[in-house]
């Protein structure tokens, strides 16, 4: 009995455990045939009553037909598929969708309109006085400026020679004075009352402060029904044309339905009252000259003098605050409110920024960054915070005269005239707003330290220790000044659109200079990257071109027959191509004493004015040097920077470091391809021998540049090369053309041996370029300190 009760004491807390277990199996065992049948096995009935008969119909499931017959029904349903059934329908839809059509611009889509459209109402007599400078005023706050005229004796090709450049005028051939505010208004509707959310009418006898009108309209709601001017007295409920009105587009919608009732019941001489009363009559509407909380004021220049007023209207806020200055009788009285005016919202501005400033100071210790959220000079931009060393912006050092280290391979230069005019810019500004300050005691005497510092996200830092008189103390001192010049506005430029489809004059030129290892390494090149890819082939021309001495050596004779086996040996190679598209042309120009006494610029306008007149007016023309690899990355880049008429493009090349000093004298051949890195090679700006550039305007520039030295009128006799200059220097001569010079990663140089700089018809300028080439192409310091410790 003891071995029962500690039996039962020891298993009291896991035999319900075990029962339930066991219960549960048989649970499961009894109910999975449930799960596998149709909904008919269910044990509850129709009355959710719990069934007896179906436990005992599920006993026997298994071997009972009844199983078999379930089986059968679920097997039926799963292999059933679905029909269609098309009895009664259509073989062919009824309509066929039409093509969706959808607009060019994502503005007309979107009905996205134009702000404001002005008008205004003006007679022939008067356009040649107002209109040019008008439209000049209002131009830069509408997209539309039209003026509105009424004349039955013009027509169209008087109204076009009458017409001042740059206006757009529309005449109506009525002589009826009282219906121009009614034509103008049908015209304004029949063909931009869809695109612009506001209409402003006036006379051409009114002043109207662009700025400030376009200040209003923007604070303006287009929910609502707006007629808004300059009441003209007191019992009017009419807007006066004269001071100006400004419609909502809605309203003029409205005033369309009823313009015949309109143009019926004009009767009165003034054409403020007929507008008004069609205003009155189509959308129930007063005049107003207040909407949203924005109240504007009018000004009236009736016995109006401006030299004699303006003293006394400097203190009329009505004056300073008005939106229009009307019946203004000459043009050099809206010249002077113009300059005034301009004056006036510089003030406004002024106070507007000190205003914010103020805010800014006052909140920026409320901020999450506290007080140190404030940033010199407020409003600007917070500087470029580096997140590694590589990312640090570096200060360049400057005096009144140099600046030192300005690159990586620079240690002094002189300052260019443009970074001169800079700093003595700054510098008058600093010592105007220290002597404003210091009530004029301070005297400029020098410049003792200057730094620089160009965040792309601010614009330029500065930081100048000046070197002070002070007049009270009678002694010299030092201040420190920071300034920043912040970056203005980006401004698209319209450029004419261009493509890649142009095919390429490509001129190399070669010398007695050359040597077996630079004709070989040019055409090999050339096959590699241009003839055997058949898209690029088809749209190059190659002119090889040979400058030889008038008596040649045996070496130079070998140079020159090499280079035409290659020239027969890449024609035969590649015939289909160059017979038709790629053609390979072999130019040969004879001078005497080349090598001893003429300079690259000498050679390079001798071989363009010779070609030039083998290529068309139109071609697309690039000069290079042997040393080049292709790319055609470059060769569309050149299509795409180079703008008829318009622009030149001098690329700036990655050249390549001398291959004994860059590479472990182990070596037994160097890389096929010039890799981009800084012990590789560097970006030569020193050369110039690469330009791209169209026929037309080289030919251009050149007579520009004959016709200013007043040489003969036979421009084919007159020889570039005598005067010294370069391509280069011959565009930038030419005002028409922008030159682009910018670092292209798909264009690079192969080192060659550079000869003597040193010629006797070598000008200065080009002479320290080619010293500097000279000395930055064998390799980076360390490079040549470790090559000259081996050797």
């Amino acid at each position: 009995m003891a071995r029962y009760n500690q039996f039962y004491y020891n298993t009291r807390y896991v035999l319900p455990v075990m029962i339930g277990i066991i219960v549960g199996f048989a649970l499961s065992l009894l109910c999975a045939p449930f799960y596998d049948c149709d909904n008919n096995l269910e044990i509850f009935d129709s009355n959710s009553r719990f069934s007896f008969n179906r436990i005992k119909k599920l006993a026997r499931f298994d071997d009972s037909p009844f199983r078999n017959e379930v089986l059968q029904q679920q097997k039926l349903a799963d292999d059933f598929e679905p029909r269609i059934n098309l009895q009664g329908k259509p073989k062919h839809p009824s309509k066929t969708p039409g093509k969706i059509f959808r607009p060019r611009y994502a503005s007309i889509e979107l009905n996205i309109r134009y702000k404001l459209f002005i008008g205004i109402i003006s007679t022939t007599r008067m356009l040649t006085d107002f209109s040019i400078f008008l439209n000049q005023t209002l131009s830069a706050v509408s997209k539309k400026v039209t003026f509105f005229v009424n004349n039955a004796e013009m027509n169209e090709k008087l109204l076009l020679e009458t017409t001042p450049p740059g206006v757009n005028v529309v005449n109506f051939n009525d002589d009826r004075d009282f219906l121009l505010p009614f034509h103008s208004l049908k015209y304004v509707i029949d063909n931009y009352v869809e695109e612009f959310d506001w209409f402003y009418f006036v006379t051409d006898t009114t002043f109207v402060r662009p700025q400030k009108l376009l200040d209003l309209v923007n604070h303006l709601s287009m929910s609502q029904d707006l007629y808004m001017g300059n009441v003209v007295n007191k019992h009017s409920i009419y807007c006066s044309l004269t001071s100006g009105i400004l419609f909502s587009s809605s309203v003029l919608v409205k005033i369309s339905s009823k313009m015949e009732w309109c143009t019926k019941n004009s009767y009165s001489d003034d054409a403020s009252d007929n507008i008004g009363r069609c205003v009155l009559h189509s959308a129930n509407l007063a005049c107003s000259n207040s909407a949203n909380g924005r109240k504007t004021v009018y000004f009236s220049s009736r016995n109006f003098d401006f030299d004699n007023s303006i003293d006394q209207l400097i203190y009329t806020p009505n004056f300073n605050q008005s939106l229009t200055v009307y019946r203004i009788k000459d043009l050099e009285t809206m010249k002077k409110l113009k300059l005034y005016f301009n004056v006036v919202e510089m003030d406004e501005i002024e106070k507007e920024i000190e205003k914010i400033e103020k805010n800014i100071m006052e909140t920026a210790c409320d901020t999450p960054e506290g007080c140190d959220s404030l940033i010199w000079p407020l409003g600007v931009p917070a500087p470029h915070k580096p997140t590694s060393r590589h990312e640090v912006i570096r200060y360049d050092y400057f005096n009144l005269t140099h600046l030192y280290f300005g690159t990586d391979f620079d240690v002094i230069t002189e300052l260019p005239e443009s970074y001169k005019n800079d700093i003595n810019e700054l510098l008058e500004f600093s010592m105007n707003n220290l002597n404003k300050k210091y009530s004029n005691r301070y005297q400029f005497k020098g410049l003792i330290n200057g730094y620089k510092q160009l965040d792309p996200t601010r614009g330029s830092y500065y930081i100048m220790d000046l070197l002070l008189f002070d007049s009270f103390q009678k002694a010299l001192i030092h201040k420190r000044i920071n300034l920043m010049r912040q970056l203005g506005l980006l401004e698209i430029m319209p450029m004419p659109y261009v493509t890649e489809s142009q095919k390429i004059n490509l001129i190399i030129t070669f010398s007695t200079e050359n040597n077996y290892q630079d004709v070989l390494r040019f055409f090999e090149s050339y096959q590699d990257f241009v003839l055997e890819i058949k898209e690029i082939a088809e749209k190059v021309n190659l002119f090889v071109i040979y400058l030889m001495n008038d008596a040649l050596s045996v070496q130079e004779k070998e140079i020159y027959n090499f280079i035409q086996f290659k020239i027969r040996e890449l024609s035969q190679k590649y015939s289909s191509l160059v017979e038709t598209t790629s053609r390979i042309l072999e130019i040969n120009i004879l001078i005497a004493n080349f090598s001893l006494y003429h300079s690259e610029s000498y050679k390079q306008m001798t071989v363009i004015e010779y070609v030039s007149r083998k290529i068309d007016q139109d071609g697309l023309i690039l000069m290079a040097l042997p040393c080049v690899e292709f790319k055609s990355e470059f060769l569309n880049r050149v299509r795409l920077s180079t703008i008829k008429k318009n622009q030149v493009f001098f690329p700036i090349p990655f050249s390549e470091y001398m291959p004994s000093v860059i590479y472990p004298s182990n070596m037994t051949y160097f890389p096929s391809e010039v890799e981009i890195n800084k012990n590789i090679g560097y970006f030569n700006t020193h050369t110039y021998d690469f330009v791209s550039f169209y026929n037309s305007d080289y030919k251009e520039s050149r007579d520009a540049f004959i016709s200013k030295k007043n040489l003969s009128s036979q421009n084919n006799s007159v020889k570039l090369y005598k005067f010294g200059l370069d391509l280069y220097d011959l565009f930038k001569q030419n005002k028409n053309l922008n030159i682009l010079r910018a670092t292209d990663q798909a264009l690079k140089c192969r080192w060659f041996l550079m000869k003597n700089c040193d010629k006797p018809r070598v000008s200065e300028q080009e002479r320290q370029r080619c010293f500097s080439q000279k000395e930055n192409s064998l390799g980076t310091k360390s490079q040549l300190a470790i090559h000259l410790m081996k050797n």
